[in-house]
């Protein structure tokens, strides 16, 4: 930036650690029809289940969102096995899908 007048662009999308803040709009996201399809998760999950298992979260995991706009839009973790297993870890992640009807509309 050699012009002091231009303003550092903006990543469109921020991926940090979640935060306790995130659990209404994480559950909100996770109980949405496009992030759901394809998976065996039960069709509901309250925001009650998303804040024990933030809360209870073993140390060693990680588990972070996609913010868009302040909105976390996507999730993703690293679950860590345990005993003998201790050398590997499970990923987890999940962005709703949208129609492109949408998707054009949005920007």
């Amino acid at each position: 930036m050699d012009n002091p007048e231009e303003k550092p662009i903006k990543p469109p999308v921020t991926i940090r650690a979640m935060r306790s803040s995130d659990i209404e709009a994480v559950t909100a996201m996770l109980n949405l029809p496009g992030f759901r399809h394809g998976t065996l998760r039960l069709p509901y999950q309250s925001v009650e289940e998303t804040r024990k298992r933030f809360e209870t979260m073993p140390q060693g995991n990680v588990s972070i969102v996609a913010e868009f706009d302040g909105v976390p839009v996507g999730d993703a973790y690293l679950m860590r096995l345990q005993g003998r297993r201790s050398h590997a870890a499970s990923i987890g992640m999940g962005v709703p899908t949208i129609s492109p009807e949408k998707a054009s509309a949005a920007r």
